[in-house]
Protein backbone atom coordinates (compact mmCIF):
# COMPACT_ATOMS: atom_id res chain seq x y z
CA UNK A 1 0.00 0.00 0.00
CA UNK A 2 1.54 3.45 -0.85
CA UNK A 3 0.66 6.75 -0.11
CA UNK A 4 0.48 8.70 -3.04
CA UNK A 5 0.06 13.19 -2.38
CA UNK A 6 -0.17 15.07 -6.01
CA UNK A 7 0.48 18.89 -5.27
CA UNK A 8 -1.71 20.83 -7.43
CA UNK A 9 0.28 23.39 -10.34
CA UNK A 10 0.19 26.89 -9.94
CA UNK A 11 -2.39 26.65 -12.78
CA UNK A 12 -4.75 24.46 -10.64
CA UNK A 13 -4.15 27.37 -7.92
CA UNK A 14 -4.64 30.44 -10.53
CA UNK A 15 -8.42 28.76 -12.20
CA UNK A 16 -9.75 28.35 -8.54
CA UNK A 17 -12.47 31.06 -8.38
CA UNK A 18 -12.18 34.74 -7.78
CA UNK A 19 -8.92 36.44 -7.20
CA UNK A 20 -9.25 40.02 -5.38
CA UNK A 21 -6.21 42.77 -4.97
CA UNK A 22 -5.55 43.13 -1.19
CA UNK A 23 -2.58 44.77 -1.01
CA UNK A 24 -0.20 46.81 -2.93
CA UNK A 25 2.86 47.84 -2.43
CA UNK A 26 6.07 49.71 -3.92
CA UNK A 27 9.58 50.64 -3.72
CA UNK A 28 12.56 52.10 -5.46
CA UNK A 29 15.98 50.39 -5.87
CA UNK A 30 16.98 48.51 -2.37
CA UNK A 31 14.47 50.47 -0.49
CA UNK A 32 11.47 49.28 2.04
CA UNK A 33 8.18 48.29 0.76
CA UNK A 34 5.55 50.81 1.17
CA UNK A 35 1.82 51.59 0.07
CA UNK A 36 1.75 53.64 -2.67
CA UNK A 37 -0.02 57.26 -2.24
CA UNK A 38 -3.56 56.83 -4.19
CA UNK A 39 -3.82 59.11 -7.78
CA UNK A 40 -5.79 62.49 -6.65
CA UNK A 41 -7.98 61.99 -9.54
CA UNK A 42 -8.67 58.95 -8.52
CA UNK A 43 -11.48 58.30 -6.63
CA UNK A 44 -10.77 56.79 -3.27
CA UNK A 45 -11.41 52.49 -3.49
CA UNK A 46 -13.03 53.02 -7.06
CA UNK A 47 -10.76 49.58 -7.95
CA UNK A 48 -11.42 48.28 -4.20
CA UNK A 49 -14.14 45.98 -5.81
CA UNK A 50 -12.39 44.89 -9.09
CA UNK A 51 -11.16 41.18 -9.36
CA UNK A 52 -9.72 38.59 -11.38
CA UNK A 53 -11.18 35.34 -12.89
CA UNK A 54 -8.95 33.00 -14.82
CA UNK A 55 -10.24 30.51 -16.75
CA UNK A 56 -8.36 26.75 -17.79
CA UNK A 57 -8.51 28.05 -21.29
CA UNK A 58 -5.76 30.52 -21.01
CA UNK A 59 -8.38 33.57 -20.48
CA UNK A 60 -9.20 35.68 -17.84
CA UNK A 61 -11.28 38.64 -17.52
CA UNK A 62 -10.91 41.82 -14.96
CA UNK A 63 -14.44 42.36 -13.49
CA UNK A 64 -14.07 46.16 -12.79
CA UNK A 65 -16.78 46.20 -10.58
CA UNK A 66 -19.67 48.59 -9.91
CA UNK A 67 -17.20 51.26 -8.35
CA UNK A 68 -15.52 52.80 -11.89
CA UNK A 69 -12.43 54.74 -11.87
CA UNK A 70 -13.06 55.93 -15.67
CA UNK A 71 -17.39 56.07 -16.00
CA UNK A 72 -17.56 53.54 -17.94
CA UNK A 73 -14.87 51.28 -17.49
CA UNK A 74 -15.87 47.58 -19.06
CA UNK A 75 -14.65 44.26 -18.22
CA UNK A 76 -11.29 43.67 -19.70
CA UNK A 77 -10.76 40.24 -21.09
CA UNK A 78 -7.40 38.72 -22.00
CA UNK A 79 -5.24 35.86 -22.03
CA UNK A 80 -3.23 34.49 -19.94
CA UNK A 81 0.28 32.07 -19.92
CA UNK A 82 3.26 30.86 -17.34
CA UNK A 83 6.37 31.21 -18.64
CA UNK A 84 9.85 30.46 -17.40
CA UNK A 85 8.77 27.45 -15.59
CA UNK A 86 5.94 28.78 -13.99
CA UNK A 87 7.87 31.51 -12.46
CA UNK A 88 6.40 34.18 -14.45
CA UNK A 89 2.34 34.88 -15.49
CA UNK A 90 1.99 36.80 -18.70
CA UNK A 91 -1.21 38.82 -18.91
CA UNK A 92 -1.95 39.62 -22.38
CA UNK A 93 -4.31 42.51 -22.27
CA UNK A 94 -4.65 43.32 -26.08
CA UNK A 95 -2.46 41.65 -29.41
CA UNK A 96 0.11 44.59 -28.84
CA UNK A 97 0.00 44.48 -25.10
CA UNK A 98 1.47 41.91 -22.53
CA UNK A 99 2.63 42.87 -18.77
CA UNK A 100 4.53 39.72 -17.07
CA UNK A 101 4.87 39.22 -13.30
CA UNK A 102 6.89 37.67 -11.23
CA UNK A 103 5.50 34.99 -9.57
CA UNK A 104 6.08 34.74 -5.83
CA UNK A 105 3.22 32.54 -4.33
CA UNK A 106 0.28 30.97 -5.35
CA UNK A 107 -2.16 28.69 -3.60
CA UNK A 108 -5.37 27.52 -3.24
CA UNK A 109 -5.84 30.67 -0.51
CA UNK A 110 -3.59 33.99 -1.69
CA UNK A 111 -1.24 35.12 -4.68
CA UNK A 112 2.08 37.05 -4.68
CA UNK A 113 2.94 38.78 -7.82
CA UNK A 114 5.42 41.81 -8.72
CA UNK A 115 6.93 43.04 -11.39
CA UNK A 116 9.36 46.09 -12.17
CA UNK A 117 10.41 49.10 -14.41
CA UNK A 118 14.07 50.69 -15.21
CA UNK A 119 13.85 54.52 -15.86
CA UNK A 120 17.04 56.55 -16.04
CA UNK A 121 18.86 53.92 -14.53
CA UNK A 122 16.39 53.63 -11.45
CA UNK A 123 14.48 50.17 -11.04
CA UNK A 124 10.78 50.88 -9.14
CA UNK A 125 9.13 47.79 -7.78
CA UNK A 126 5.26 47.08 -7.49
CA UNK A 127 4.09 44.03 -5.50
CA UNK A 128 0.53 42.80 -5.49
CA UNK A 129 -1.34 40.39 -3.16
CA UNK A 130 -4.20 38.72 -4.09
CA UNK A 131 -6.63 36.64 -2.41
CA UNK A 132 -9.73 34.70 -2.90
Amino acid sequence: SYNITIEPTRTAYLIQGVWKLVKSETKTGSGEWEQPIRDPGSPPGCSADDFYVFKKNATYTLYTGADKCVPPEPNRPGTWSFQNNDTKLQLNITKSLAVTFKVHWVDDASMILSASDTRDGVTTYQRYTYRH
